[in-house]
């Protein structure tokens, strides 16, 4: 095996121990809990079914009929009537819904309005099983939410399917996927397009009075998703919200109009929405909707609510014992007592029958809770000893008073003092509910500690020998072949352990084995250290004097280069220590500007002392006397580095205006620029228009530059196919980008009467062009011309590079053999690596910022932009040192690696992402698609572009690190001009890197080894910072979070890092190619 595939086996097989230990850490951290495959039956000790009619289980049956109306996102304020404020001076969102405020008002015994607190992760699909089996969800749970399975889980529908009941359906299609087979009629409805406001709503309106009118159902379930979507497309403060409230409202008056005496009404939101209209956290917006409940019966006793706020999964048991059957058996939700103190059997003139019927119902849901509690305790001992056993006192305390109770009254008939008993066992009861469903919510996910360990290790041995790797001189063949075959050993044994650990199902009990294995991982790379540097030690020895001449001679470089390395190792010290606090973690894009800054700062002053160092007394001296021509005292190297650090620090601090808020931010204010144009409302039509021409000018600006710096550096003279679609599709796409945008600053009403394809063409056209073009790249790689000196052909001449063709007719002998007198031309040349990767870096930026919208483009572009400035300035240094061979095998330095890092995660938070998940942009899946899709593949490939779009675009630039200091850049370029005479290897542009592809392959190998490595550091303080905070409050808002989007973003850019790796080896096989083929005809 040649060099280069030894390299890449040995980085895919580094590369494989990371995402193992990744994922089997994941697999021990974000466990979902165990679920009891038992049904509640009507056959219990703990339920009296003496007088109970025929139809009912557990309790008398309330109601024959209920109608279950799902508000998507109605959030409580929504539902709440505000009399102070007038229509005038109300928001989009209040007040819309009067009729709850009139029925309250109206018919207080018939009607109740609570506030339906939600349980994160507050999106649909949890909240839709913790509505129906009154279990509560972990935190895994949201991964699964656009793949939902079948629930399995005992629920209320299926007791009503047990008891011959039958069930209606219409609206929103997830609950086909989570109910398959339990509906008489369904009628679903797509429900992934956010986009759409009305096809779903329109669909439910159409069967709802019809099907109300039928007698063939007993529950009747409608989900509506207009406010929900109108919230992610539009938020709670644009117009549209007001309208579609508005037409709930005229719906709900329709369906009461329709409802008898026998059917109950529940109106409730699944979840809130924050003030952008997202939703998945634990904010208070998220988490509180509004539940209603009427029926023309009365349903009540009291007209004061007792309870104005109650758990979702309290709607469970209290809408299985009002339709007279049992409880699911996994329930943890306490009854609404207010819709069980009143019963039209029993004379409720006396309060002593209310609160007794109260606690009737109460005892029958605790016995329920209590036989779940037990059963899951003999399949897990999660639940605290001493905790469990307060709560089983006080569930003993209970029985023992009821008992009391009765056997008084019973035998002596007195009923003085009976009233404040029976409250106080209703207190107990309650307190008894309460506390089983906050012990559950604490100690919930179950985490596997033995996996947990198992991943660490791996990853940490990972780390260690990509360490190893990564301080070796890998010119060495020996060593190279030592590692390659120890790596390959490695990842054999530990795949073979990992195997037998997944037949033996990972159980606890194999701890110490994990453990073993792990340790033995650590040993067989420190005795590869051993054997290397064994066998390194008489090689430096030999060569002891030549070293120590090099080192004397580069004394001063070699000293900056460790400063700037060690100062570069502290930040992100730092920065990883840091994320062991979650006021960091909420704070992390402010420390990440400001350890960036720090970075850029130090990169400048390091190539400011070697400049220092090798300008002369004699250049000194001409230079003060020619002080007052400030045009080239600004055009001088130093003027020239505080130029650029100067624009990235502006361009940083710009950013900052396209960054997100987190719940926990108080005082930050949300940007304009995360809402597209048609829901802007309260500004301006200037500013709008302002808006829209900038988004415009940075693409325009990005397709622009990367057409005229191929064009100055003759790569686009270039017959290729490639080259035809860097001239004209990538401009193309541009074009079709902004027109796009224009389209859809249209209000909303017009974009929605368009067709279909008028309102996805245009993306797809820049999709298909886009792909077009890095395809052909992909197959044609380079951007070259070889024109013949004999060839009539005429080309501009600021087009060509003088240097290639100096050093062409310096060395053609050698090289190809023909003679010196007329060498031919070759455009292009000087830049061939970097120029393919230019193609590529210009089609992703251009791609991703179609992902994120007109308001977000300037963001990733901006981003860009600091990349190549940051090139520039990283160039400068690399050129300082003019000695060709230092300059050749010289790697890319720790802190360009790390700054480059920086710059990834801060551009993360400055294209309006946090590591939250009401953060995640939904959105980004309907750019040039309309919702209906066949499978979750594509939204799910866009929205992971567009949520770690800065990863990906930087980790496509990463190998520029590489090329840049071989071409002729704006700021590199003034390096070059004052010494002709110079390194040789920059006057041969970067094709001097073909002439030793060795050298080549070794810096690509180790550049991307570095960049794994620095990233794998991070990976591992957030995975040993969520193990540590596992059972933190936060765990589930701030930590796991963060663990999450960290490890996403570390697969991504392994990907990302192999494809790219894959791509420069690719042109650089087709150069090899292009000169041997040229050899030959020469």
């Amino acid at each position: 095996m040649g060099l280069g595939g030894k390299l890449f086996c040995l980085f895919m097989c580094l590369l494989t121990f990371y995402i193992v230990g990744v994922l089997l850490f994941t697999k021990g951290f974000l466990l979902k809990r165990s679920v009891i495959d038992q049904n509640s039956t009507c056959d219990v000790k703990f339920a009296d079914r003496h007088g109970v009619e025929g139809e009912s289980c557990w309790m008398h049956k309330r109601y024959k009929k209920a109608v279950l109306i799902i508000i998507d996102a109605l959030r409580y304020d929504f539902a709440r009537y505000e009399p102070s404020i007038n229509e005038t001076s109300a928001l989009p969102f209040q007040n819309k819904l009067p009729i709850f405020h009139e029925l309250l008002t109206t018919k207080p015994l018939n009607s109740k309005l609570y506030k339906f607190i939600a349980d994160p992760p507050t999106t649909t699909m949890q909240r839709l099983k913790g509505l129906t089996t009154g279990s509560l969800p972990t935190f895994v749970d949201a991964g699964s939410n656009f793949a939902s399975s079948e629930i399995t889980e005992d629920n209320f529908l299926d007791q009503l399917t047990k008891a011959n009941k039958e069930i209606v359906f219409m609206g929103d299609d997830t609950w086909e996927s989570l109910f398959p087979g339990r509906f008489k009629r369904a009628f679903s409805f797509p429900s992934f397009n956010v986009q759409d406001l009305h096809t779903v709503d329109n669909g439910v309106l159409q069967h709802l009075t019809p099907e109300l009118r039928k007698k063939d159902w007993n529950l009747l379930i409608a989900h509506f998703l207009g406010v929900d979507h109108c919230g992610h497309r539009f938020g709670p403060y644009h117009p549209a919200m007001a309208d579609k409230l508005t037409q709930m409202d005229t719906i709900l008056r329709s369906v009461i109009k329709e409802l008898d005496d026998d059917t109950v009404l529940f109106v409730m939101g699944d979840h809130g929405m924050t003030r952008t209209g997202d939703h998945g956290g634990d904010s208070t917006d998220e988490v509180d909707a509004a539940l209603f409940v009427y029926s023309p019966s009365q349903i009540t006793a009291t007209q004061d609510t007792h309870l104005m706020s109650v758990s979702q999964v309290d709607l469970v048991p209290t809408v299985s014992l009002l339709l007279g059957i049992p409880i699911p058996y996994s329930n943890l939700g306490t009854i609404i007592t207010d819709l069980f103190n009143y019963c039209p059997w029993w004379k409720m003139d006396n309060k002593e029958n209310q609160v007794f019927h109260t606690v009737k119902a109460l005892r029958i849901n605790a016995y329920q809770v209590r036989s779940y509690i037990n059963t899951y305790r003999t399949e897990s001992d999660e639940f605290p000893q001493l905790e469990n056993e307060k709560l089983e006192s006080l569930f003993n305390q209970a029985e023992a008073e009821i008992q009391s109770l009765v056997t008084y009254y019973g035998s002596t008939g007195d009923g003085s003092g009976m009233l404040n008993r029976l409250v106080k066992l209703e207190e107990t009861y309650r307190l008894y509910l309460e506390g089983v469903k906050e012990m559950c919510k604490n100690i919930w996910a179950k985490f596997d500690i033995s996996t947990m360990i198992l991943g660490m290790t791996i990853i940490i041995a990972a780390l260690l020998w990509n360490l190893f790797i990564h301080l070796q001189n890998l010119n060495h063949e020996a060593t190279l072949s030592k590692m390659f075959y120890m790596t390959a050993f490695g990842l054999f044994w530990s795949a073979s352990y990992l195997t037998f650990l997944w037949f033996m199902d990972l159980k606890p009990e194999y701890l110490i084995l994990s453990i073993i294995s792990g340790a033995s991982i650590i040993i067989m790379v420190v005795g590869l250290i051993h054997l290397v540097l064994t066998h390194d030690k008489k090689t430096t020895d030999k060569s002891k004097t030549v070293i120590t001449e090099k080192q004397k001679k580069d004394s001063y470089i070699v000293k900056s280069t460790a400063l700037n390395t060690w100062v570069a190792v502290g930040v992100l010290g730092v920065y990883c220590a840091g994320l062991f606090s979650n006021s960091y973690i909420v704070n992390e894009e402010t420390m990440v500007l400001f350890l960036l800054q720090t970075c850029l700062f130090m990169n400048v002053f390091e190539t400011m002392k070697r400049i220092a160092k090798q300008i002369s007394p004699t250049k000194v001296l001409k230079r003060k006397s020619r002080f007052l021509d400030v045009i080239k005292n600004l055009r001088g190297p130093r003027s020239m580095l505080c130029i650029l650090l100067v624009c990235v620090s502006v361009l940083l601090k710009i950013a900052e205006y396209f960054q997100t808020c987190r719940e926990e931010q108080t005082n930050c204010e949300i940007s304009n620029f995360l809402q597209p144009l048609s829901a802007l409302v309260d500004v301006t039509s200037g500013y709008k228009n302002m808006r829209y021409f900038f988004s415009v000018m940075c693409i325009g600006l990005t397709a622009c530059m990367l057409y005229v710096t191929m064009k100055h550096q003759g790569n686009l003279n270039s017959d290729s196919v490639s080259a035809f679609c860097v001239r004209y599709l990538v401009p193309l796409s541009a074009i079709c980008i902004c027109l796009h945008w224009a389209l859809h600053s249209l209000p909303p009403k017009v974009i929605d009467s368009l067709p279909v394809w008028q309102r996805v063409a245009l993306p797809r056209v820049v999709y298909l062009c886009l792909i077009f073009t890095i395809s052909s790249i992909a197959t044609q790689p380079l951007f070259i011309l070889l024109v013949r000196r004999n060839s009539n052909v005429q080309f501009e001449s600021d087009q060509s590079i003088p240097t290639i063709y100096n050093h062409m007719k310096m060395n053609w002998r050698t090289h190809f053999g023909t003679s010196e007198d007329k060498p031919p031309m070759v455009y292009g040349l000087a830049t061939v690596y970097s120029a393919v990767i230019l193609a590529v870096v210009g089609s992703y930026t251009l791609f991703l910022a179609m992902l994120l919208g007109d308001g977000l483009s300037p963001s990733i572009c901006i981003a860009a932009t600091c990349g190549v400035l940051f090139l520039e300035m990283y160039a400068s240094r690399q050129r300082c040192d003019k000695e060709e061979e230092s300059q050749d095998n010289k790697e890319v330095p720790l802190s360009a690696v790390v700054t480059w890092i920086l710059m990834s995660w801060y551009f993360f938070y400055t294209t309006g992402h946090q590591a939250t998940v009401p953060a995640i942009r939904w959105d980004a899946a309907f750019n040039g698609f309309h919702g209906d899709f066949n499978n979750n593949l594509i939204p799910a490939l866009l929205i992971h572009h567009n949520t770690l779009a800065s990863q990906i675009l930087f980790t496509v630039m990463l190998p520029l690190l590489i090329f840049w200091p071989y071409s002729e850049g704006t700021m590199t370029y003034l390096f070059s001009q004052p010494d002709p005479t110079g390194n040789e290897s920059m006057m041969k542009g970067e094709v001097a890197l073909n002439e030793n592809r060795k050298i080549l392959h070794i810096k690509l190998f180790k550049l991307f080894n570095a960049y794994i490595l620095l990233n794998g550091i991070k990976l591992l303080s957030c995975v040993c910072c969520a193990a540590l905070h596992r059972r933190h409050l936060m765990v589930w808002k701030i930590f796991a979070p963060r663990f999450v989007y960290e490890g996403a973003s570390f697969l991504t850019v392994t990907a990302y890092s192999i494809i790219m790796y894959l791509f420069v080896l690719r042109i650089d096989s087709a150069l090899t190619r292009w000169v041997t083929k040229l050899e030959k005809e020469t």
